[in-house]
């Protein structure tokens, strides 16, 4: 009896020491092997492997607002003080640096008109040589203009038909219905499909392609892709390709024969600086597709409120963004700890049906918006888990805001271009269930919808990169940019099924291209009633993003 209980006080006492080893989230437990003995040797686990400190749900109601409502009135009384006289001085300074932007490029093209030709050629290549404003990259496309070695700014789409479209066939659909669509002024709907990025002195311009031809930019694919492996591996590769600078910054790739079933598939990569996914699912559904759908322009994000925060931007533009660049800590976690950034690699969904989501979406309340963001809460939470992560942070999240507005007109040509703005907001990561992270995405996006960050984003970018050296402005934003670790963009495809060149349109899915030191990008396209998630990962941080998306 004595010796049984020793040895259940000898058990208690080792139960007790490996349970204290164990709680704490910064040591681990390492054998002594000399005296084969084990003990506690404390060994310093890197900071990204750290548990977060865990903390109990509160409710809203529950919250003290004293201190934001006293914080609020102060930054309030600072933003008027400050705010909108800043805001007009950049206004100012802004209006006499485009001035000046386009008159240098005017000068650079007339220099250019002057050296072609004989005198009677240089009077009709005058005014077709002229930089006109029109000409001008605007700054929201000028900051995509800055691909790296680690980091191209290049959108893939994966285009999965019926077998038997040929790219014969496809350039000449290309060519009808969106190279010679024209306005009602008779001018080119859709420029920038012919258009070259040429650097002037005072910044970039669109310059027609006077070699352009379409079998630069639409053929077939050369390496033989029978398989999804194959093809994923092919996308990996292209992910690291950039596209040539001579000519209009946009290829589509042919397969024949692919899968079980030899499906034609297209590649189509196009550079975020010439549109945004809005606009190009728009010119897919309404000019390129057999079954024109008139698909219309998607609502403002919170268009309720978009003018009362844009007046609220012209006195807290600057502080906010001040507040942004200098005291918001920059994400350092498992996914963002700080490596030198590597090639990326892809991974895709089957077919997620569109009901389910719904279903979700009228039960909780809630958008398909919010849907998504909680569903990249969980997959971002069970990864940290499965990489011995047990308590995660919560982390960064940035997301694509369109600033279009819905035209009235459903037959109204788009604009090229981007106008979206690229927010922040806390994922819940942090946080255990399904529903609780649901509950957080939701007040979180709600807050961020009455807030003026979008505009603010939006207006320094505009501000900033042209009156500022390029190399400064372009540190400035990306520094704000590169805070976040993961990057989600929803973007909401045609409703019913499409068809190019008598051929199925079966399946879509995209990448959108990767903002700079951002290791993780989630992109979620709706089609036909299925919705569609795609990841891709810093090779170095995620060298298997097929689990992203399996936690999905």
């Amino acid at each position: 009896m004595e010796s049984t209980g020793n040895e259940h006080s000898q058990e208690k006492t080792e139960s007790q020491t490996s349970n204290i080893c164990d709680s704490s989230a910064s040591y681990q437990l390492v054998p002594n092997t000399p005296t084969q003995k084990s003990s506690c040797k404390k060994v310093k686990t890197p900071r990204y492997l750290q548990n977060a400190s865990i903390k109990l749900l509160t409710h809203p109601v529950d919250k003290n607002i004293a201190w934001s409502f006293l914080l609020s009135v102060i930054f309030a009384a600072i933003s008027v003080l400050t705010g909108f006289p800043t805001v007009i001085a950049l206004m100012w300074f802004l209006g006499i640096a485009l001035g000046l932007r386009i008159f240098f490029a005017g000068c650079c093209g007339y220099r250019r008109s002057a050296r072609i030709g004989d005198v009677e050629e240089q009077r009709q290549n005058r005014r077709s040589s002229w930089l006109g404003p029109e000409n001008f990259v605007k700054p929201p496309e000028a900051l995509w203009l800055h691909d790296s070695s680690f980091n191209l700014h290049i959108a893939h789409c994966l285009f999965f038909l019926d077998p038997g479209l040929t790219s014969s066939k496809l350039r000449d659909m290309v060519r009808m219905r969106v190279l010679n669509k024209t306005t009602e002024y008779g001018e080119r709907a859709f420029p920038r499909f012919m258009q070259k990025v040429v650097p002037v002195c005072s910044g970039y311009c669109w310059v027609d392609d006077e070699e352009f031809s379409l079998d630069n930019h639409i053929y077939d694919e050369q390496k033989e892709i029978l398989s999804t492996k194959d093809l994923e591996e092919h996308i990996n590769d292209l992910m690291n390709q950039p596209l040539p600078l001579s000519r209009p910054l946009w290829e589509i790739r042919l397969i024949k024969d692919f899968g079980r079933c030899k499906d034609t598939v297209l590649i189509v990569r196009i550079h975020q600086a010439v549109s945004d996914a809005i606009t190009l699912i728009v010119i897919l559904g309404n000019y390129l597709s057999d079954n024109q759908q008139l698909l219309r322009l998607k609502s403002r994000f919170g268009s309720a409120t978009f003018f009362l925060n844009l007046f609220r931007a012209l006195f807290v533009a600057p502080l906010t963004f001040l507040g942004w660049l200098m005291f918001k800590p920059r994400d350092y976690n498992f996914f963002n700890r700080r490596h030198k950034p590597q090639n990326r690699v892809v991974a895709w969904s089957q077919n997620i049906r569109f009901s389910k989501v719904l279903r979700i979406k009228q039960v909780m309340r809630c958008s398909f918006n919010d849907v998504f963001v909680s569903a990249v809460s969980g997959a971002v939470r069970a990864y940290f888990n499965k990489s011995g992560v047990r308590n995660p942070p919560n982390v960064t999240l940035s997301i694509p805001v369109d600033l279009r507005h819905e035209t009235s007109n459903a037959t109204a040509i788009p604009t090229m271009g981007c106008r979206f703005s690229q927010v922040h907001v806390r994922l819940p990561s942090n946080t255990e269930g399904a529903i609780p992270r649901l509950w957080d995405v939701r007040r979180r996006m709600e807050e961020l919808k009455t807030s003026p960050d979008t505009v603010v984003m939006y207006g320094a970018i505009y501000c900033l990169l042209p009156i500022l050296p390029e190399v400064i402005a372009q540190w400035i934003i990306k520094t704000v940019l590169r805070k976040a670790t993961v990057v989600l963009a929803n973007v909401p495809g045609p409703e019913e099924i499409l068809t190019l060149g008598s051929k199925r349109l079966r399946k879509i899915t995209f990448w959108m291209s990767p903002t700079p030191e951002i290791p993780v990008v989630f992109s979620v396209i709706s089609y036909a009633g299925t919705i569609q998630l795609s990841v891709s990962a810093d090779k170095m941080v995620v060298a298997q993003p097929q689990l992203l998306v399996n936690e999905f």
